[in-house]
C-alpha cells in the first residue's frame, strides 16, 4: 500500500468539499459567479460561505435552498465528518 506524504496529503483533503454547498455546487458544475450573479452578492462572498469561513443570513439560506433545490440542513449545516456526507443530496 503507498502512503501519501504530508503535502500530497493536504492537497488531497483541500479538494474535499468543506460545506455541503460547496459539494453541491461542484456536483452541479456552477461556479460560485453565477450563484453569487443569482442571489446579488459578490462572488467572495459565495466563496467564504462555500468554503465555511461565514455562514449567509437565514433569508438567503433559504433563498440558496430554492434556486439549487436542497434542504438548508443539507447545504450548511451538515458536517463533513457526517456520514453520506459525499453522496449527493436527492
Amino acid at each position: 500500500m503507498a502512503s501519501v506524504k504530508g503535502g500530497e496529503r493536504d492537497m488531497l483533503i483541500e479538494r474535499l468539499p468543506k460545506t455541503g454547498l460547496q459539494r453541491e455546487l461542484r456536483l452541479r458544475g456552477i461556479p460560485y459567479s453565477r450563484l453569487a450573479e443569482e442571489v446579488g452578492v459578490q462572488e467572495q462572498t459565495v466563496g467564504n460561505w462555500a468554503k465555511g469561513k461565514t455562514t449567509p443570513e437565514p433569508t438567503m439560506r433559504k433563498r440558496i435552498s430554492v434556486i439549487l433545490g436542497v434542504d438548508i440542513y443539507t447545504l450548511f449545516f451538515r458536517h463533513e465528518d457526517d456520514p453520506g456526507f459525499l453522496t449527493p443530496a436527492e
